[in-house]
């Protein structure tokens, strides 16, 4: 029996997320059929509502299905842009942490960072970040499809040691 796709509803509030640094951690499985159909990127990101405002982790089908996370700001300039070096299958469950603060973005995957740690861009403004959603920030735009064991959000950015421990499987 086919059921409803699940949807995450009131995930925050401007007073959960710090805008400032932050860490997201996200444990799933991609679903092979929707991005091997030729599909756009799809993702999970923390926003405002907007693709313009949000941090987000994804499937880059550009890339050869590769992690991949970027962090656009107020103006919807790309801040960051970071791939995996490391081909992940997509339809395996894979854990994977990003972590955001002014000059400091890193991506963590299987327990390995991807990637040099990218020292320039900048962060939201205070009071931008309000909610989590299985899609790019703006509710519809490149949706999650696959399955999810768990997501998390830090309110600071986590050390090298701990993202690593975190997303080892």
């Amino acid at each position: 029996v086919t059921r409803s796709a699940d949807v995450c509803n009131n995930g925050g509030n401007e007073q959960v997320f710090n805008d400032s640094e932050g860490t997201v951690f996200i444990n799933f499985a991609a679903d092979f059929n929707i991005f091997g159909s030729g599909l756009a990127d799809r993702g999970i990101s923390i926003n405002n509502g907007t693709n313009t405002n949000s941090a987000r982790i994804f499937q880059a089908t550009s890339l050869n299905n590769r992690m991949a996370y970027d962090l656009d700001t107020s103006s919807g300039t790309n801040q960051v842009f970071n791939t995996s070096t490391t081909f992940a299958d997509i339809t395996d469950f894979n854990k994977v942490a990003f972590t955001y603060k002014q000059n400091e973005f890193k991506i963590f995957l299987n327990g390995v960072q991807q990637g040099a740690t990218d020292t320039s861009g900048s962060v939201f403004s205070n009071g931008t970040l309000n909610g989590i959603s299985f899609d790019y920030g703006q509710e519809g735009n490149n949706p999650f499809f696959g399955r999810v064991k768990e997501v998390n959000y830090f309110d600071t950015a986590l050390t090298d040691a701990e993202l690593q421990a975190l997303t080892k499987i």
